[in-house]
């Protein structure tokens, strides 16, 4: 298991990529284009997203120290606005973050004002995804979105 490591660096890195993020939300109109109609329940493989296996939408990347890398965007869904962090190996591995370490970076969000400080206000979803790692199948990373505004 890789540590994880959230130092004023990378709460520097963070708080800047949410900020970029929130000025560049990913429109629902154009999101909606590349969300498949068929996705099971926390998890959405390769075969999932048919011919759409290379879209990735915009985001900031902040790498963790000791193997994690983070991919961190906003969208307007109908919802509202909503704070999507991916989390993954930099490598090919189907080894994904453990429950704790999602949670020691919500904490970290919360910490910073991103996120609500009372977990009970904590409103999103949670999934694991396969991507693509240099055109061939064997990347897994968790994805999980964060409600920071109502529509």
């Amino acid at each position: 298991m890789a540590a994880f490591l959230i130092d004023a660096d990378i709460r520097k890195q963070l708080f800047d990529a949410v900020a970029w993020a929130r000025a560049n939300p990913i429109p629902w109109e154009k999101l909606k284009e590349h969300v498949p109609n068929v996705q099971r329940e926390h998890e959405l493989l390769l075969a999932d997203r048919g011919d759409d296996v290379n879209w990735r939408p915009p985001s900031r990347e902040v790498m963790i120290p000791f193997g994690w890398r983070l991919a961190i965007s906003c969208e307007r869904q109908p919802a509202g606005l909503l704070l999507h962090v991916s989390m993954s190996s930099p490598t090919p591995t189907k080894t994904v973050p453990r429950p704790e370490t999602i949670e020691m970076l919500a904490n970290a969000l919360a910490d910073m004002g991103v996120l609500p400080k009372d977990r009970g206000d904590w409103v999103g979803n949670s999934w694991i995804e396969e991507f693509l790692v240099d055109d061939r199948p064997g990347g897994k990373a968790i994805n999980v979105v964060w409600l920071l505004e109502k529509a």
